[in-house]
């Protein structure tokens, strides 16, 4: 509903600011999706099993990552729109777009991470 009345209500703006509205809304689609499927996979799939805690799907790796790219897009537009308020100051800009750089690829290294864990589960069982 936001992005067709975004489309609506600016239809002047420019190409860029659409392309990453549509970008964004389709990472939002397809994160939406991979958390429905993690959920069928604990709650539909795995009825009952209890060792299904001791797991970690990659559709859940999958939902940390395009949280990670979601959220860094969305710092990325912040960062254009403070350095075009501040009048062009990288002073201000160079240190939120590096803490934005850094926070994606900590969040996309631990987003790999808990699909490779190997050790004691959740319910004291082996994985």
């Amino acid at each position: 509903m936001q992005v067709i009345l975004y489309y609506r209500i600016y239809p002047k703006d420019r190409f860029a600011y659409k392309f990453a509205v549509a970008l964004i809304w389709a990472l939002d689609l397809l994160h939406t999706s991979m958390a429905s499927a993690a959920t069928w996979t604990y709650l539909i799939d795995n009825f009952g099993n209890e060792l299904i805690t001791d797991h970690i799907t990659w559709t859940i790796g999958a939902t940390v990552a395009l949280t990670a790219l979601i959220t860094f897009l969305v710092h990325i537009f912040f960062v254009h729109r403070i350095f075009t308020v501040s009048g062009g100051s990288y002073w201000i800009v160079i240190p939120i777009a590096l803490l934005a750089l850094t926070r994606l690829a900590f969040a996309l290294v631990e987003s790999f991470t808990p699909t490779r864990y190997v050790g004691r589960g959740f319910a004291g069982h082996d994985f």
